[in-house]
């Protein structure tokens, strides 16, 4: 079950966990926990922007609703599907990545190698860090209009 969240609480998580990413940035710290926090930071922030989208403060009514596309886009982690439900497909391109054990990693699965600390193959690398840059290119973007 999800906790219900509004407006103000996606607001306020995109403000906290991009402050607490910036910190981590300035200091050249934990990447992976960063990176978590980021990636967290975008999700409250691109949620945020659909309820503004859908002029609604609450998911209260809705949230529990089967057949309401909103209820579904709400839920999801995956951040190409929020940015999908914004008209913003194709504005930003995330590289190729597969985990140390072979799987794919997607914008639907990218907080779990960034939770659980699972490594990415060593020919990734620099997809991990262009990874980190379009996050924060959609956490600006996200920042000019909160």
């Amino acid at each position: 079950m999800m906790l219900l969240a509004d407006k103000h609480d996606y607001k306020r998580g995109y403000k906290k966990h991009i402050a607490a990413y910036q910190f981590l940035v300035d200091k050249n710290e934990c990447v992976r926990s960063r990176c978590l926090l980021l990636i967290y930071s975008v999700e409250c922030g691109l949620k945020y922007k659909l309820m503004d989208v859908w002029h609604e403060t609450s998911t209260r009514e809705w949230i529990h609703e089967k057949n309401d596309e909103r209820a579904e886009l709400i839920k999801s982690h995956n951040v190409q599907n929020l940015l999908k439900g914004l008209h913003q497909e194709g504005t930003f391109h995330f590289p190729t990545m597969k985990t140390i054990h072979n799987q794919d990693v997607s914008t639907n699965t990218y907080h779990q190698l960034c939770r659980y600390g699972i490594e990415v193959k060593d020919k990734y690398g620099l997809n991990a860090r262009k990874y980190e840059e379009i996050l924060v290119q959609i956490a600006e973007w996200i920042g000019e209009e909160i």
